[in-house]
């Protein structure tokens, strides 16, 4: 093995164990004032601009921009929590409705598939009864007893999710009223002076993705709840946000529940609900393309068999963060080994 090779060899072995020991001790320690640093960092231009044109001082500009932060946050979470219980209250009076066209349906296809197996009449419907009973009791047994434990168990991760909220906060005055001085004190650091290229670079990389996923999640809310909407659901909030969160999936997408459901309606003769359907489906792979190609570009260039490795290793290693940890890892090792050979 040449020596060029072998130090390639050492430098990916360790920045990979650098990354998993920063994400696994370092991260839970200092995540609040990270996105303290984030929004700070979106705030700086505007507080600024007010020093500047109006002179008032970072302190209270960036009081009163963090303030508005709140409101228009408060607003918008009060807002859409209120739309999306009042949909979830819905689906629970309506349930009784869904649980009789389910058994309907659950009754014509057990005919079916005793037509087909040769099966006695029925046989395949007592069959799923026993089986729906047998998940009942699991239910009322052991997933009703936790889901009470865990109620009470995530009340008080309410209060201490507030309280992180509240250092967030806190943190972003601090670092907007001192940017000056934390600029400075961090130019003269030895982590700037060594390492400069990297941390731009993968800034840059980090931002740009982080950005365009969460402006193509919204639109796709945007888009599938007007659509959905359009169909006459009752529920567009709720499947837009899970459509969503499956389309920021690499390999998954929206078309996952869109496509399906679009041809079925086809199916059904509803026409006009299955080609909205299937818009929505194609608009939203249409902004996906425009606003990674224009945001991402070829910054990051990851194949995206490599980014679901990178989640399966992330849910082994930390969790259900590990969807969001081992992307942002994988980013992360490749950034900093294009920088340093």
């Amino acid at each position: 093995m040449e020596k060029r090779e072998y130090r390639e060899i050492c430098i990916l072995i360790g920045t990979t164990a650098a990354v998993y020991l920063g994400f696994k001790y370092l991260l839970p320690l200092v995540a609040p004032f990270l996105f303290s640093w984030l929004i700070a960092w979106m705030l700086l231009p505007a507080v600024t601009f007010l020093k500047k044109r109006l002179h008032i001082s970072k302190g209270i500009g960036g009081t009163l921009l963090i303030a508005m932060l709140i409101g228009i946050l408060g607003f918008l979470v009060l807002g859409l929590g209120r739309l999306g219980l009042s949909q979830l209250g819905k689906l629970a009076r309506d349930f009784p409705v869904y649980e009789q066209l389910f058994k309907t349906q659950a009754a014509e296809f057990c005919g079916y598939c005793d037509e087909l197996f040769s099966l006695e009449k029925g046989e395949c419907h007592r069959l799923m009864e026993l089986g729906m009973e047998q998940a009942g009791g699991v239910v009322r047994t052991r997933l009703l007893p936790e889901l009470s434990r865990q109620t009470v168990f995530g009340v008080g991760k309410l209060f201490s999710a507030l309280w992180i909220l509240l250092l967030v906060f806190l943190g972003t005055f601090l670092i907007v009223r001192d940017s000056d001085d934390l600029k400075v004190i961090w130019e003269e650091s030895v982590w700037y002076q060594k390492g400069r290229g990297v941390l731009a670079r993968l800034s840059k990389t980090g931002l740009a993705y982080g950005k365009a996923q969460l402006i193509i999640m919204g639109f796709t809310i945007l888009v599938c709840g007007i659509g959905i909407f359009l169909t006459g659901n009752p529920y567009s909030l709720l499947i837009g946000a899970v459509i969503a969160v499956l389309d920021a999936l690499p390999a998954i997408g929206s078309g996952l529940i869109l496509i399906p459901w679009s041809i079925i309606k086809v199916f059904k003769g509803q026409l006009f609900h299955g080609a909205v359907l299937l818009s929505c489906y194609v608009i939203c792979q249409v902004l996906r393309q425009l606003i990674e190609s224009k945001i991402i570009g070829d910054r990051i260039g990851i194949k995206p068999i490599f980014t679901i490795i990178a989640m399966y290793a992330g849910l082994k290693l930390f969790g259900i963060l590990g969807f969001i940890l081992g992307p942002a890892a994988l980013i992360i090792i490749k950034t900093s080994l294009q920088s340093l050979w």
